[in-house]
């Protein structure tokens, strides 16, 4: 896992520096990492334009992202996400793991299990436990709640 670029203590939404990147029509932003970790928040941009006081752009935190690799066992990454619900479609959370394996330098046929929760009744999981040289079960997709 490539974390070099996100090694800022205290990140901003306007610094030049890589410490977020788009995923889906939010933003990952760095939030820590240690030595097989790395956080992110996810937000999104909103714009209005006020009566009085004109245009106006905010930010809002609507999730995060906390992935773990390399992993020992057989999957090697686990991902554990957390967003709203209107997130939780299969094209979505596909387009999410590959952007934040890109992202990080994860190879796109590594092995990982992703957990997408909404709240404590709602969780939705994504496997893909087939390694590079075809061994393991089937891939599952598998939704709870």
């Amino acid at each position: 896992m490539e974390t070099l670029r996100f090694d800022f203590a205290e990140p901003k939404y306007d610094d030049p520096h890589e410490t977020h990147f788009p995923v889906l029509d939010l933003i990952a932003t760095f939030s820590f990492k240690s030595a097989t970790s790395i956080s992110f928040t996810l937000i999104r941009h909103l714009s209005e334009v006020h009566k009085t006081l004109g245009p106006r752009t905010w930010t809002r935190e609507i999730g995060e992202i906390v992935v773990h690799h390399p992993c020992e066992g057989h999957i090697k990454t686990y991902l554990h996400i957390r967003f709203p619900a209107e997130y939780h479609i299969v094209d979505k959370m596909q387009g999410l793991i590959r952007t934040v394996f890109e992202a990080l330098g994860i190879p796109a046929d590594e092995t990982f299990k992703a957990d997408f929760v909404t709240d404590p009744e709602r969780k939705t999981f994504m496997m893909n436990d087939i390694d590079r040289d075809g061994m393991g079960p089937i891939s599952t997709y598998c939704q709870i709640g």
